[in-house]
């Protein structure tokens, strides 16, 4: 039996063998026998098909966007659901409603407590891992904000207890607010791009049944050579003044991106699901994987 989540520089997935090695076991998973797969943690259920059986836990669709995240999977008898991301997720393909538990990734503060850490930050901000593609300088971007700048593609532990050192996270990539929830430090999700999935968003909220409201920014950063290439292919300009008319382009953009953040800060509008609610979802995924380890031990 192996196990499935996309490979990746990116946080939420480098959860997967992290909470599924620790509850199951580290003999539980071989890669001899491809027979039989655990579809886990992440939006990857529009992308792991194939001839075998596929155990879904706590996985999630990401409806909208077809190239990134595949085309809805038909679910036939290849496949046994034990619990999926959310609502959303459980209607779109025809589940019943039981089967929305939440995202695996709560059980993380089971595995890593961070016992007695000290706050460092009052604000954090976790990008999308793609957004390192689009604009390099977000660290200095961070710093004249006077905000801390975690960045996914690190290590999993240093990325969570950067959040844990945090007292508010503003996070684009879902798994920081997931994450910054399960160690019960508020957070407020932002769309800094168009291609930030917004229906995954719903579907984790919807599971600890939170109300969000994501805040949407009007301009995207991106670096100089970008516009550079914007506005050669829209109008002649002179090669000389190419690249100083892409820098005050940039630089409006990036003042627009910073009032942005400021005004997230100042309307001081964070999210914290119920404990209760957090609890029982933490103690229903732990009882199913208990009985999946039982089931194929």
């Amino acid at each position: 039996m192996k196990l499935l989540y996309h490979k990746g520089q990116n946080f939420g997935d480098a959860l997967n063998p992290v909470i599924f090695n620790y509850f199951l076991g580290t003999d539980f998973f071989s890669d001899e026998n491809d027979s039989v797969n655990v579809i886990g943690i992440g939006s990857i259920l529009g992308l792991k098909h194939g001839n075998f059986k596929k155990i879904v836990f706590s996985s999630g669709y990401a409806s909208g966007d077809i190239e990134t995240y595949g085309k809805l999977p038909v679910i036939d008898n290849s496949y046994e659901i034990i619990c999926v991301r959310g609502p959303k997720t459980a209607k779109i393909l025809q589940l019943d409603k039981s089967k929305a538990v939440t995202d695996g990734a709560v059980l993380l503060p089971k595995i890593w407590q961070f016992n007695n850490i000290n706050k460092k930050y009052k604000y954090s901000l976790v990008l999308h891992h793609k957004s390192f593609d689009y604009f390099s300088g977000w660290k200095e971007l961070c710093d004249e904000l006077s905000i801390n700048l975690i960045d996914v593609r690190t290590s999993p532990k240093h990325v969570a207890e950067e959040i844990v050192k945090t007292e508010f996270i503003i996070a684009e990539a879902m798994h920081g607010a997931i994450i910054s929830d399960s160690y019960r430090i508020p957070w407020v999700p932002v769309k800094l791009y168009k291609s930030i999935n917004e229906f995954k968003w719903y579907d984790y909220a919807e599971s600890l049944g939170l109300n969000i409201m994501i805040k949407k920014v009007k301009v995207h950063l991106h670096d100089i050579d970008f516009y550079s290439q914007i506005i050669s292919n829209k109008i002649k300009i002179p090669k000389k003044l190419l690249v100083p008319v892409s820098a005050i382009f940039h630089v409006h953009k990036k003042n627009r991106l910073k009032s942005f953040i400021k005004e997230v800060i100042r309307s001081n509008e964070f999210y914290l699901s119920d404990e209760k609610v957090l609890t029982e979802k933490q103690n229903k995924l732990i009882e199913l994987l208990n009985q999946l380890r039982e089931k194929y031990k």
